[in-house]
């Protein structure tokens, strides 16, 4: 893991934080990380130059399912070797037939559409 460049969507809360700090546990020399808000990205961040003074962070203000911040994101940030795509959303537990349509497609939005998105991303930043 020394050395490596991480790139961490849904890094300010939860799971996505935790992986944040593991991950400069382990050694990351830079950890790009993604999220919706600025003060629990920020919080993370300070998190990890308190306890891994040596890991490099960089916080993106973007929702993972609109491409353009994403994409602007990642060729700021450059190349990277691990990719975590954390973020997620879930609709509220409903029966199909009552359930808020809205709500069901944020979920599908932040869930499943990043997942080609970043591959589109990836490819244009690694050229592949």
């Amino acid at each position: 893991m020394k050395g490596k460049k991480v790139v961490i969507s849904g890094g300010g809360y939860g799971i996505g934080r935790e992986v944040v700090l593991a991950y400069a546990e382990a050694g990351a020399a830079e950890i790009a990380i993604l999220g919706r808000k600025e003060g629990p990205l920020n919080e993370t961040k300070k998190l990890v130059k308190e306890k891994f003074p040596e890991t490099q962070v960089s916080v993106y203000i973007a929702d993972i399912s609109d491409p353009v911040p994403v994409e602007a994101a990642a060729k700021q940030f450059g190349t990277w070797d691990i990719l975590v795509l954390n973020a997620g959303y879930m609709a509220k537990k409903e029966a199909m037939d009552t359930a808020d349509l809205e709500d069901w497609w944020s979920a599908f939005e932040v869930c499943h559409l990043p997942l080609s998105w970043e591959t589109r991303v990836t490819d244009k930043i690694f050229h592949i």
